[in-house]
């Protein structure tokens, strides 16, 4: 939570900021102000969660500043510190909306407990706003996500009989299981390597495009179902009329799949292919959409822009291993990408099992092995890196594969490779965190003499203020406020061991109140500077 304080008296604001353990609630300081024109320039220009105010500042009151703050931001939580116990300042900061409303001289405790107390109070409305939200979204895409899940699951095989025909008519579908249906796996070719309008990071965008082609397609035609299914295919399921024979609604599909096609390529300037499943009733629709998928995995072998028929007899090992290929580049990228080990090891563990210990010849273990090759390679190499450095001393075998004699070699070697990118992700951005905290531990150093801010600071490396704190206190291991308060108290003692007065100690340390700095140094040393000046 973001919090600005306003108050005049220099003393106390200085206690305030910096007295208070607000980091160990939750709370970051954003602002201080000694003017009440000023803070309100503040709060436009950081719109602060919470505001402690005193009423009586310079420029305006704290009421007044107040009620402009509520204007801005009706949630804001205020916070009145006063030296008035007259009936009417609080009834007016009551008319207001102001959260807590203190007497002066009020404790460090009290202050800090409500604050806090606005903080939670907000936090639950943030919450209720949000769950409020979410329930008018959800409604809004209610019936569009149900059909959808509805569809994929009837896909799967997960219903009886009876369930289809309830929860179809529930989603508003009209799917009945004695009815006759074919489905249609779409997926958009891979690109060509002098396509240069789009890249491989470009994939779920085109597959998306495909997916608005099919449905102005499906509503133009009459084709029934157009959707994504859970691996991301486009899929469309055609009906079979009672009056229509077998051979010419399957000829018609083809020429409808085949038009689809060609649509494509007049809007995107590229292809797709299609596979084909045979004839299913609505209660065993799985097997032509399983019959589907399998027969698009095999324009591994035929080629892209391709429409591909189900055909019976096709090795079952071959088509396995395809579909693991199509699978193996949307999950191990989507593992890679978030740079958990053990997730990471958890997919490609699956996968290997799916392609290699499934596999029944070497060619196959051959052909797997190199699509995995080339995974691995797109994998470092759109990130910018170059593959000998992040894989080390495997990089043998990234030009040899023949050195790979058998599954537990080629295993070993995929985990390490896997291992490799990983770990130089995270040492890369360790690095740059690190330079970061650097440059920003070089700019405290060099300005002791002055008032140190965490959000002045944040705003000087162009960052914010939350993300900075936190990564700054990671790196460092002590808060933002505590690093720097111990710089200006080591730097005051040797000042004053140094035969410095003082009155020009706290000048040069960037304190402006010699009461305020002797409390700061003897809390930090234990000793007051005119007891360490003697030494």
């Amino acid at each position: 939570m973001k919090l600005i304080i306003v108050e005049d008296e220099v003393r106390l604001r200085n206690s305030l900021t910096y007295l208070i353990p607000w980091d160990e609630h939750g709370i970051e300081v954003i602002g201080v102000y000694g003017d009440g024109l000023e803070g309100l320039q503040g709060i436009r220009h950081a719109k602060p969660d919470i505001l402690l105010l005193d009423i009586e500042i310079p420029g305006i009151s704290g009421l007044q500043l107040a009620e402009q703050a509520l204007s801005f931001n009706a949630s804001t939580k205020v916070v009145i510190l006063s030296g008035h116990d007259e009936f009417k300042f609080a009834q007016t900061a009551i008319e207001l909306g102001v959260y807590k409303y203190l007497l002066k001289p009020a404790g460090d405790m009290d202050i800090l407990s409500a604050v806090t107390e606005s903080a939670d109070q907000l936090k639950r409305e943030r919450e209720s706003q949000y769950r409020r939200l979410m329930l008018e979204q959800k409604w809004e895409e209610h019936i569009p996500r149900l059909q959808e899940g509805f569809l994929q699951n009837w896909l799967s095989g997960r219903y009886d009989a009876w369930e289809i025909d309830k929860k179809s008519k529930e989603m508003q579908l009209t799917i009945h299981t004695n009815h006759a249906y074919v489905v249609v796996a779409l997926e958009m070719d891979p690109l060509s390597e002098d396509e240069k309008r789009f890249s491989n990071k470009d994939q779920q965008l085109l597959q998306f495009s495909l997916l608005c082609i099919v449905r102005e397609f499906a509503s133009e035609s009459g084709t029934y179902l157009s959707f994504n299914d859970y691996a991301g295919l486009t899929i469309l399921v055609f009906t079979q009329k009672s009056d229509e024979q077998e051979q010419d609604f399957m000829s018609g599909l083809n020429i409808a799949v085949s038009k689809l096609q060609s649509m494509v390529k007049d809007c995107l300037k590229l292809s797709a292919s299609a596979g084909i499943g045979w004839l299913s009733s609505g209660l065993t629709i799985r097997n032509s959409y399983r019959q589907a998928v399998q027969a698009l995995h095999d324009r591994i072998l035929y080629g892209k822009d391709i429409v591909i028929p189900f055909r019976q007899g096709q090795d079952a090992a071959q088509s396995g291993l395809a579909g693991s290929v199509q699978q193996l580049e949307r999950k191990l990228e989507a593992a890679l990408q978030t740079g958990d080990l053990e997730l990471t090891m958890s997919v490609i563990e699956q996968l290997f099992h799916e392609g290699i210990d499934s596999a029944v010849t070497k060619e196959q273990i051959e052909e797997y092995v190199i699509c995995l090759q080339g995974l691995l390679i797109r994998s470092i190499q759109l990130k910018g890196w170059l593959v000998r450095e992040v894989v080390n001393e495997d990089y043998i075998y990234f030009r040899n594969l023949d050195l790979l004699l058998n599954k537990e070699q080629i295993q070993s070697w995929l985990i390490r490779t896997l291992r490799h990118i990983v770990e130089y992700g995270k040492l890369n951005r360790r690095e740059n965190n690190h330079e970061f905290i650097r440059e920003a531990v070089k700019m405290i150093d060099g300005q002791l003499d002055q008032e140190i801010s965490l959000y002045g600071m944040a705003e000087r490396l162009y960052v914010s203020s939350s993300y900075f704190s936190r990564l700054f206190k990671q790196e460092i291991g002590i808060p933002f406020s505590q690093y720097v308060t111990g710089k200006k108290m080591e730097r005051a003692k040797e000042l004053l061991l140094e035969g410095y007065k003082v009155y020009d100690t706290v000048l040069m340390t960037g304190y402006q109140d010699i009461s305020y700095f002797t409390k700061v140094f003897r809390k930090y040393w234990g000793i007051t500077p005119g007891e360490c000046k003697k030494k």
